[in-house]
């Protein structure tokens, strides 16, 4: 999946970097896999800092690889602003559609039991949104965070302060519909959104099926220049 990730990422443009117009931003990519939007970034601001996040040791040797020689910092852990019994990513080796860093984190919120033949369970680090943003608090760059974390989006929005999403200048990324069953999604969807709507517009909102038929939602939302009424 690592090359159809790439040209979805870079050649396609899925979250629209090309829309985001600044200088010298502070990238924050939660579920960075190996590195593609970063490495995107990198190159169309060369002089950007990224911060990168990802739970899984296979992307995230490949990730520390495609941004090495550029201001970026690689975490191996996941962002996410709830509590968890424990915190597992999984693998599913014998599913051709699945890619490393998916799956796991957002559903596996009870004791971990294999539930497909051959699945595996790996152990990963969990990081709060409020320390892993920390560097947005105290930059005076513009900052774009990009999520695109298997339905942990929910927890992150809603484990950061006002304070703290308000450092935010952009947010692209993806929503991820069928992370949780549909009775968690529709009622964790109108916190989400309007506690974003209190600093943001939103500049898309796009469904999309996936290969698998699946849906995720696109979003892109831009700081307001004042606080919405």
């Amino acid at each position: 999946t690592d090359e159809l990730i790439c040209r979805d990422v870079i050649e396609n443009d899925t979250y629209r970097l090309n829309a985001i117009h600044c200088a010298s931003p502070l990238i924050l990519d939660v579920g960075a896999n190996i590195g593609a939007f970063s490495a995107l970034a990198l190159q169309r601001w060369t002089d950007a800092e990224v911060i990168a996040f990802e739970p899984h040791p296979l992307n995230y040797g490949l990730l520390r690889h495609n941004v090495r020689g550029f201001n970026a910092t690689a975490y191996l852990a996941a962002v996410f602003g709830w509590s968890l019994p424990q915190s597992v990513i999984v693998e599913r080796p014998d599913n051709e559609a699945t890619e490393f860093g998916g799956w796991g984190l957002a559903q596996v919120s009870h004791h971990y039991e294999p539930d497909f033949v051959n699945e595996v369970g790996i152990h990963c680090d969990l990081i709060d949104p409020e320390t892993a943003f920390a560097r947005a608090r105290s930059t005076t760059r513009p900052v774009i965070l990009k999520m695109d974390c298997e339905g942990a989006e929910f927890s992150i929005i809603d484990g950061l302060s006002f304070e703290s999403l308000r450092c935010i200048d952009y947010i692209v990324g993806e929503i991820h519909q069928n992370a949780f069953d549909l009775d968690y999604f529709q009622g964790s969807w109108p916190i989400f959104r309007d506690k974003l709507l209190e600093s943001f517009h939103c500049a898309e909102l796009e469904n999309r099926p996936t290969l698998t038929g699946e849906l995720f939602t696109v979003i892109g939302f831009q700081k307001c220049k004042k606080k919405r009424q």
